[in-house]
């Protein structure tokens, strides 16, 4: 790629294309990087206990994670709604195959929805980092927050 200014051309640049570049929308709460995600059949976001609207994943919930950066789209034109394979969701050390990935009726938007396994009922409650991957690309865990923190999701046994 190269700019032409008054007849003179600029240096050419060159750089790398990827089919995709997942990543998570976060929903930063009292310093903490949460995904932007729901449940399922409820109205609530998910998120520490004790904050109004919000409540933390337990065993069996299904989530919605929102994303972007899975598939390529053109600029201008609206999206067709359409599924993605291949989408994992790992949380903590446990990799999630997602139960649907696909386009949102909105440019860039990408829904993620996932069980959160039984192997939770056995682990402490906490933090657990969360991240998303196609193909072998694997979204950042940690995000350019101030200061930069990892996306977490608060697992109840």
């Amino acid at each position: 790629m190269y700019v032409i200014n008054n007849g003179t051309a600029s240096n050419t640049l060159t750089a790398a294309a990827v089919a995709s570049a997942p990543g998570l929308f976060p929903n930063t709460i009292n310093g903490v990087n949460y995904p932007a995600a729901t449940y399922a059949i409820a109205t609530n976001f998910v998120g520490p206990a004790g904050v109004p609207g919000y409540l933390p994943a337990s065993v069996g919930y299904h989530l919605i994670l929102y994303a972007t950066g899975l598939a390529a789209q053109p600029g201008g034109v609206l999206p067709t709604a359409q599924a993605i394979s291949g989408v994992t969701v790992t949380l903590g050390n446990v990799v999630i195959p997602a139960d649907f990935a696909g386009q949102t009726q909105y440019v860039g938007e990408f829904q993620i929805n996932f069980t959160v396994p039984q192997v939770f009922a056995t682990m402490p409650a906490g933090n657990y980092p969360i991240s998303i991957s196609l193909n072998g690309v694997s979204s950042p865990t940690t995000i350019n927050t101030s200061p930069p923190g990892l996306i977490v999701v608060p697992v109840v046994p």
